[in-house]
């Protein structure tokens, strides 16, 4: 099993509500991972709003260790602002980790995948009913067809 961490944006010059948004981001991009069948380490989460309890270098640091022992790093759009996410890039990228990047269209591609999983799962619940058959057959062939789709990737 794959483990991916998701870097980027934690704290907020918009205090609370901006670090609440950005705890969301990630958030949303580990339920994703998860999906695909991943584990995620998501730091956002394990620390959220812990602010003060410890200096945030322990934060910071806890978070490389995790980041070392996984096999990807996922930065999420706009992780170059973060002085914490610039530490995680250039660690990641020390330790030769897998590095994707939110708004890469070869990781894209996966998260969609996810979401048409997610539509199909949905129509198979329905299949009772013959026009709805129809229709998932179609939307099945579809997403087969997505999926063999290879999108080169420019480096």
């Amino acid at each position: 099993m794959k483990t991916v961490y998701i870097a980027g944006c934690y704290r907020s010059a918009h205090g609370a509500n901006g670090i609440h948004d950005n705890i969301e981001k990630a958030r949303t991009a580990a339920i994703a991972f998860w999906r695909l069948g991943c584990c995620v380490i998501c730091p956002h989460m394990n620390s959220s709003f812990m602010d003060g309890a410890v200096n945030d270098k322990a934060f910071l640091n806890g978070g490389l260790e995790l980041l070392r022992r996984s096999d990807m790093v996922y930065f999420l759009k706009g992780w170059q602002k973060s002085s914490g996410s610039r530490l995680e890039h250039d660690e990641a990228s020390l330790c030769g980790k897998e590095i994707e990047y939110e708004g890469d269209a070869d990781t894209e591609k996966y998260i969609r995948l996810d979401t048409l999983n997610e539509m199909l799962y949905e129509f198979k619940k329905l299949n009772e009913n013959t026009y709805l058959k129809k229709k998932m057959a179609v939307i099945t062939n579809s997403i087969d067809r997505i999926k063999t789709v290879e999108i080169p990737i420019e480096k």
